[in-house]
């Protein structure tokens, strides 16, 4: 039988044994109110929680058992259409009851009937296509008669109740408290930026009047590499007039041509030396090549501006019928698939620059952080010395963008050292903050919760070091807090359900 964890404080034997005066027992107000007693027990395995809550098992006698199974998957919801099975054994003796679903998923029903009296053991089979679990409680109590069960008054106070219901409904998740390596965090900002050759500037190839070649030649728009972006009009200029240029380079072309067709015959009757044939060929070769680049992307005296890779626009710097320049920025193209996350270091950690191993980051306005590891990213490299001015040096993160990232954003980052230690960790999602103060929300019940002051330490953007009000081991609200902050509002505690 696989080890299972108990919620609290209390052990398994004093949580499960039901003359013990530490049980979770509703309260009865006289003897004819001693049927309405409830019993509750959370157990855990890697798997699942179970809560179970049932009436005292009185020889001879049929009581309620009802059973919630929540997944730990990380999902935090209620586990459907299972088959589950009681065995209870006694004296040696066993005898097994089927327990049935109920019209809400995860919430499984039986009745159970012992037919001795004193300590029992029950196991809670669990069964799900791949999935087999098991729960154990021992040393139940099988009572003679209602009179012979002892009531306590004893419950921790300012228990908060947050049913199974509510919690499978929403985005809930309760997490175990373990100490982990935490390494030391040194907090920066920067910016991410496009990688080098991840963007290119296309600039102006002659000078004249820009036109965009589409209305819809924007800014975010995708782009192939030799799609036509711009045409620069050239015609009416007088000076660096491409048509003109293109009329005189294909005129000196055809008279090169020509010359070197009659060298040709002149060459063979040794009228003209080799080496005045070999001056003639290469003008005709400058020749071509001087037509070739005036009839490259020009037609009709305007020059055809194209992209040189696949991306998108970043940004354009001109607007439509501007003059521009040979060699003037038009427009910037970025693939955006590689990116560099500047982290901008303080002089104060030089010392601690090459023991820097990684790095979470929060874009401003973005209430996600991420981990570096997100997004295939590594240290490239980082400066050897600090800017004259800011006195900050650069490290250089490479990530890959899977859409979720834009260049040019501002950054908070979280560098990573190599140095560890074993501290208590939580998800900073645990927290709430009241007057400066923080606040987790501890599982103490399968739906009870307590409120506990925290102080804490250092973060890294994701999770945060718990320094005092939280013990390895407790059960924490990683996610749904504020939902659990407001059922605090009730104080009443309800003592089972009615399925």
């Amino acid at each position: 039988m696989k080890n299972l964890i108990v919620l609290g404080f209390i052990s398994l034997i004093i949580l499960i044994s039901c003359q013990n005066s530490n049980h979770d027992i509703s309260e009865a107000d006289s003897e004819n109110e001693q049927s309405e007693l409830s019993f509750k027990h959370t157990l855990f395995s890697d798997k699942l929680e179970m809560y179970l809550e049932h009436k005292p098992l009185i020889v001879n006698e049929y009581a309620s058992f009802v059973i919630h199974f929540t997944q730990l998957d990380g999902t935090y919801k209620p586990l459907k259409d299972a088959k589950v099975s009681i065995k209870l054994t006694i004296n040696g003796n066993s005898q097994i009851f089927p327990a049935t679903k109920t019209d809400v998923a995860g919430i499984y029903t039986a009745k159970v009937k012992s037919y001795g009296i004193g300590k029992a053991s029950i196991i809670f089979i669990v069964e799900k296509d791949t999935l087999k679990d098991s729960f154990l409680i021992e040393n139940i109590q099988i009572y003679k008669d209602l009179k012979s069960i002892k009531i306590s008054e004893d419950e921790t106070p300012n228990q908060i109740s947050y049913l199974k219901e509510q919690a499978w409904k929403t985005d809930f998740k309760v997490e175990l408290v373990q100490k982990i390596l935490f390494t030391s965090i040194i907090k920066t900002s920067g910016q991410i930026l496009s990688a080098p050759g991840d963007e290119i500037i296309i600039t102006a190839t002659a000078s004249g009047q820009v036109r965009f070649v589409k209305n819809n030649l924007l800014q975010g728009i995708s782009v192939a590499k030799g799609a036509r972006l711009f045409e620069i009009e050239t015609s009416d200029l007088t000076d660096g007039n491409l048509e003109t240029k293109y009329n005189e380079a294909k005129a000196n072309n055809e008279k090169a041509k020509a010359d070197l067709q009659r060298a040709d015959l002149l060459v063979k009757d040794k009228i003209i030396s080799d080496k005045d044939y070999l001056v003639t060929k290469n003008a005709y070769k400058q020749s071509e090549i001087n037509l070739k680049t005036y009839s490259k992307n020009t037609r009709n005296g305007k020059k055809n501006i194209y992209s040189q890779l696949d991306g998108f626009i970043k940004k354009i710097y001109i607007h439509n019928g501007d003059y521009v320049s040979t060699g003037q920025q038009l427009a910037s193209i970025s693939k955006n698939k590689t990116l560099i996350l500047q982290a901008d270091l303080s002089s104060q950690f030089y010392s601690k620059l090459n023991k820097v191993i990684g790095a979470n980051f929060k874009t401003i306005g973005n209430d996600n952080t991420y981990d570096i590891k997100d997004f295939n990213g590594k240290i490239v490299s980082y400066a050897k010395s600090s800017d004259a001015l800011t006195f900050y040096t650069p490290i250089y993160f490479e990530l890959t963008n899977n859409g979720e990232l834009v260049t040019g954003s501002f950054a908070e980052i979280f560098l990573k050292t190599k140095e560890e230690t074993q501290q208590v960790v939580i998800p900073m999602t645990a927290l709430t903050e009241e007057s400066g103060k923080f606040f987790v929300y501890v599982q103490i019940g399968g739906e009870s919760f307590l409120k506990k002051e925290v102080e804490l330490g250092d973060n890294d953007g994701i999770n945060i070091v718990v320094l005092q009000g939280l013990s390895e081991g407790e059960r924490v609200v990683t996610r749904g807090a504020i939902q659990v902050k407001m059922a605090a509002a009730s104080t009443a505690i309800p003592h089972g359900h009615e399925h």
